[in-house]
């Protein structure tokens, strides 16, 4: 390729160029500049922010020498899930599963409440995160002036088709399409509240989600005054912090058998029977009954049989097994067996008793 035959040529430049930026302590206006190209989608305006190769290729480098720093020093919230090596949503997901599950298993009650942020990387103070990144990291001196540069006097403009609208300056905010933006962001919401466990995942929206075990069953007025105040000082801080909680989007849902939901009374807390978060609802009794429909079972069975013919037994009995299990978890007994036996036509198993459970054995057609 060209860029291999240029490279003899191409790295010294560059690692001349990443070395006067970072020992100046300086990020060059030129590679301050994005252009902001808006896009169609559901109906929802959104944007996607171009941004030099240089001024990647130099964030980059500053990301992996301070992500090396926050985890030697043991700095990052061992509960953050997004942009975080071997973490994803699929991790805070199962964090969450495994905490409520132990907490049934304890006979406890768990307070589920979903926060939306909205526009977070566009609120952020400029100012408070300097602060921040020398009083709670430590970084100062050439470093913290390279920071400062790169935050400061950012400008972007809009290109529609091939038309470009006059710059605008950033006044706050973190860049967004940026290598170095989530990890900026991180850091300024790090210890923003000490007493939950705190995930982030951000995708269009910035989503937090906390979750506490009560000491009994019931609510005391304790209870409530404890979430209450937990709620409040989330609040506050958010708002302390430029940062803009979507209240309409705020979700309580409170988690446990079904012998302890029927002792609460008069709880002054508007709950939900059901909450979505990162793609997953979690359900009152946490049967995920919202969460797997026999339609889509069935949709997947009928895509089984379709290429069953290139399948051999064992990877068709795998696949099979899976969806009986994903129904029989939060199904009646009636479903359940209607999904086994289109299952067990479709996988043409010799026998269905490795694909029904233990507690559907006894259960009559």
């Amino acid at each position: 390729m060209a860029s291999q035959k240029c490279s003899s040529v191409l790295i010294p430049t560059i690692t001349n160029t990443v070395n006067l930026s970072l020992g100046s302590g300086t990020f060059h206006p030129i590679l301050k500049e994005s252009t902001i190209s808006p896009l169609l989608k559901k109906s929802t305006s959104c944007q996607t922010i171009g941004q030099s190769l240089i001024s990647k290729i130099i964030e980059r480098i500053v990301k992996v020498r301070l992500t090396d720093r926050l985890s030697s020093n043991n700095l990052l919230n061992p509960h953050q899930s997004a942009y975080c090596k071997h973490h994803s949503t699929e991790t805070a997901l199962l964090y969450i599963r495994d905490h409520l599950i132990n907490a049934i298993g304890s006979q406890k009650l768990s307070c589920l409440c979903l926060l939306d942020l909205s526009t977070a990387f566009d609120t952020i103070d400029h100012g408070i995160l300097i602060i921040r990144l020398s009083s709670w990291f430590g970084i100062h001196g050439c470093v913290l002036n390279w920071f400062k540069s790169y935050l400061s006097s950012r400008t972007y403009r809009v290109k529609c088709d091939n038309y470009f609208s006059s710059s605008y300056a950033y006044v706050c905010g973190v860049p967004q399409g940026s290598v170095l933006g989530p990890l900026l962001f991180i850091m300024y919401t790090l210890l923003s509240v000490p007493l939950f466990h705190l995930f982030r995942q951000i995708t269009i929206c910035m989503l937090t989600t906390h979750n506490f075990s009560c000491l009994s069953a019931q609510l005391t007025l304790t209870h409530l005054l404890l979430i209450f105040k937990m709620l409040c000082n989330t609040f506050s801080w958010m708002t302390a912090n430029l940062l803009t909680l979507n209240s309409s989007k705020t979700e309580f849902l409170l988690i446990g058998l079904q012998q302890q939901l029927t002792k609460i009374h008069n709880c002054s807390l508007n709950t939900t029977d059901s909450a979505r978060y990162l793609g997953f609802i979690f359900d009152s009794h946490l049967t995920f009954s919202d969460q797997i429909s026999l339609k889509s079972c069935y949709y997947h069975i009928r895509e089984l049989r379709c290429i069953r013919p290139y399948l051999d037994f064992k990877t068709a009995s795998t696949i099979a097994t899976s969806i009986v299990h994903s129904v029989t978890l939060s199904r009646p007994p009636t479903s359940s067996l209607r999904i086994i036996n289109r299952s067990f036509r479709t996988s043409s198993l010799e026998s269905t008793s490795c694909l029904i459970p233990p507690a559907l054995h006894k259960t009559p057609c």
